[in-house]
């Protein structure tokens, strides 16, 4: 075997191991700079009227101050090395949604945020602009998988939905502690990210993407797997609004 024979399999090799995220090459690529998410978060009518019962007059305060802590402490996770590049979610604005038949509340995460996505993307569209929407939500969520109802939803949000102006969302149930983890769970998903372990991956489930949410251990890691996705989300067409200033200024919606 010829040296240019030797030469040829190993990058056949190299392309097979690069196109799927779930295997177990671990080479990182270069990081070149920060990506910026630019977010805008919505409280709806149930959290808003807890907090306000809490805090009284005191309330666009606290709500401002709760705001600004999930997105720092999101973005602590998203600058761990584990993850080998840094995102930041810039807050754009935060708003209370009124009761509107624009975006049906529904304990039934699953709808719930399909409601509020299709609302935001009703805005995007209008505005013309890309941008991350989170919606923090005082009902108990559920889900249904396999005809069964699960009630300890915490969290729903799109798998690759970062830059699709239809799936650039998530939905947090509301819990005192922890919402900086779980935001930043999500945000995972919207960046390509599966749950780690059987059947998506060989990672174990003691990292950021763990599939079920412990309230006692939120990890503060990224596994091998969860920063193959992402970087393997980072090169596909579903990226676009994260490879340059000049993508930003146009809306995409089937991607």
């Amino acid at each position: 075997m010829n040296f240019y024979t030797v030469l040829c399999l190993f990058l056949v090799n190299s392309f097979v191991l690069a196109s799927k995220p779930t295997g177990i090459r671990r080479n990182h690529i270069t990081r070149t700079r920060e990506i910026i998410i630019p977010v805008k978060v919505h409280l709806d009518f149930h959290l808003s009227k807890k907090i306000a019962k809490e805090h009284g007059f005191r309330t666009r305060k606290k709500i401002k101050d709760i705001v600004h802590t999930i997105l720092r402490e999101a973005n602590k996770l998203f600058r761990r090395p584990s993850l080998n590049q840094t995102i930041i979610l810039k807050l754009l604005d935060t708003k209370f949604l009124r009761r509107t038949k624009m975006v049906a509340t529904d304990e039934n995460a699953t709808i719930y945020l399909k409601n509020y996505c299709e609302m935001q993307s009703y805005y995007k569209s209008l505005e013309k602009k890309q941008y991350y929407s989170i919606l923090l939500t005082g009902l108990n969520l559920f889900y249904i998988s396999n005809g069964r109802k699960f009630t300890k939803s915490t969290a729903r949000s799109y798998t690759n939905g970062v830059c699709n102006v239809k799936k650039s969302c998530a939905l947090l149930e509301w819990k005192p502690k922890n919402m900086g983890y779980l935001l930043a769970h999500e945000i995972g998903h919207s960046l390509g990210m599966s749950h780690d372990g059987p059947p998506n991956n060989d990672c174990t489930k003691q990292d950021i993407m763990q599939p079920k949410y412990d309230p006692s251990n939120h990890p503060n890691t990224w596994s091998h797997c969860s920063r193959l996705y992402f970087e393997y989300f980072m090169r596909s067409e579903k990226a676009w609004c994260l490879q340059g200033s000049s993508s930003r200024s146009t809306i995409k919606y089937n991607i």
